[in-house]
């Protein structure tokens, strides 16, 4: 390399690395401007809650075994799409609407057998959590409160 290639590799290589880095100065800012391209990442850098609360769906078992329900039985849309659903609806106080959407289409996919097939009620769930239990350790404990359930009509 010749010594205007360097230079040019070594401006070019400096100029990247300090918009990479640029960002960071905005997580001791007391009032941090997040935009693209560069973005300090508040979503990964907050601060967080200990706990946090969740609400979700659950089928029950006739042995009386709880497994998690798919999102996708209380509406459509993405996960976040469908998680902000159901949090509307439980404040709101339409749990038993939404327990009652989430029983009816889960007798429909029961029809054809498979992995919902011993189902026999559902259960909206209000769940609370400690985050680093989850995240750090791997397990999910925490308080669960059943809000509605609902039998499955069966075929």
């Amino acid at each position: 390399m010749t010594p205007p290639e360097k230079r040019w590799a070594a401006s070019l290589s400096l100029a990247l690395l300090s918009a990479v880095l640029a960002p960071i100065r905005h997580n001791w800012s007391a009032m941090p401007r997040d935009g693209f391209p560069f973005s300090h990442y508040p979503m990964f850098s907050a601060r967080r809650r200990a706990t946090t609360t969740v609400h979700y769906l659950a089928g029950v078992t006739a042995g009386g075994d709880r497994i998690r329900l798919p999102y996708r039985f209380a509406g459509t849309g993405g996960l976040n799409q469908v998680r902000r659903q159901i949090n509307r609806l439980v404040a709101e106080g339409r749990v038993d609407e939404l327990c009652a959407r989430v029983a009816a289409e889960l007798t429909r996919r029961r029809s054809g057998g498979g992995r919902y097939a011993d189902v026999v009620a559902v259960d909206v769930m209000r769940g609370r959590f400690r985050l680093d239990d989850c995240f750090i350790g791997g397990r999910v404990v925490g308080q669960e409160t059943v809000l509605v359930s609902l039998g499955c009509a069966s075929e």
